[in-house]
This record gives structure tokens, sequence and C-alpha cells, in this order.
């Protein structure tokens, strides 16, 4: 019952929080803007080597890279919502 309360609330501020990136609020780090034009620059010599290698191998790999963004994305959530609940908690 509470994982699914707190389904719903991650859904709901992740609506709230990803919907406007140009409000006041919205906080800008640099260093993931650094990291995501590295990660572009490094998916192009990845997608070259990929040519190379078989199709099971290849399948195999997008398969993992699809499970690391897959973490980052729920961790990144839980994370959210920890602070959020630790906010809220710290208030009453």
């Amino acid at each position: 019952m509470e994982n699914d309360i707190w389904n719903e609330i991650s859904s709901f501020l992740n609506q709230l929080r990803c919907e406007n990136i140009n409000r006041e609020s919205y906080i800008y780090f640099q260093e993931l803007a650094n990291i995501q034009l590295k990660k572009k620059m490094e998916k192009e010599k990845v997608n070259k080597l990929l040519d190379h290698i078989s199709y099971e191998d290849r399948e195999k790999l997008k398969q993992y890279g699809e499970i690391l963004e897959e973490e980052a994305f729920v961790s990144e959530q839980r994370a959210y919502c920890q602070g959020y609940d630790y906010f809220l908690l710290g208030t009453l």
C-alpha cells in the first residue's frame, strides 16, 4: 500500500517538476550539461564500434545501456522523493 502511494506521488512530482524548465525554481547544473555533452560525443564513437560487432552482442550492449538509463532515472526519482519527504517531515 505504501509503495502504491509513493508511486502516485512520484508520478505527480515528476509531472510537476518536468513541465516547465523555464520556471524560476528550475535548478540548472552545469556539471549535468557537461556530462550530457560528453555522453553525446561518446555515443557517436560507440555507435561506430557497434557497426563492427555481431548483432547479438550489439543487442546485449543496447539492453545493458537501457538498464543503466532506467536505473539512473529511478535513482533520481527516489532521491527527489526522499528530499521531498524530508522537506515535509522537517516542516511538521
